[in-house]
């Protein structure tokens, strides 16, 4: 099982990650995936606000099905705030990369050690607790580990 807040649920995976293992669907690279959780786990800690981008009932709905129920991230699922090319790369590779998602892991658990009531939004689930983002971010790891055929 993954689970962000024990890096040995998914160093072993990630270390089977190389610069060209190909997605199963999406435009992301190895290396843009990596990132890309960093970028997640960075909005859900503060550090990049996220609006939300639907109204609030349809997020709550969303919520409770991702977050509070068993659904899984949907396979194609396209984050709106997403363009449809690739972001410009801020690692130069694949192992600063997953240095660069250990690292915003570990500012994520020291944030809600001193803010331990925010409740940063999700862009289609809205306000968060923190323990809601733990669960979304095992499923979202999950999602784009599937995504590159390492579970």
């Amino acid at each position: 099982m993954i689970h962000i807040l024990d890096p040995e649920s998914f160093r072993p995976l990630f270390a089977q990650l190389q610069e060209d293992t190909p997605a199963a669907w999406g435009i992301m690279k190895a290396h843009h995936m990596v990132e890309h959780l960093a970028f997640a786990i960075m909005g859900s800690s503060g550090k990049i606000p996220l609006k939300l981008y639907i109204p609030i009932e349809k997020a709550e709905a969303i919520k409770q099905s991702i977050i509070h129920g068993d659904k899984e991230i949907p396979m194609g699922v396209k984050a709106p705030m997403l363009s449809d090319s690739l972001p410009k790369l801020v690692t130069p590779n694949l192992n600063a990369a997953f240095q660069y998602l250990e690292q915003e892991i570990d500012y994520f658990q020291q944030y809600y050690q001193k803010h331990p009531n925010e409740k940063p939004n999700h862009p289609l689930m809205g306000p968060l607790s923190y323990d809601e983002w733990v669960i979304f971010h095992n499923k979202h790891f999950k999602h784009h580990l599937k995504q590159f055929g390492l579970v």
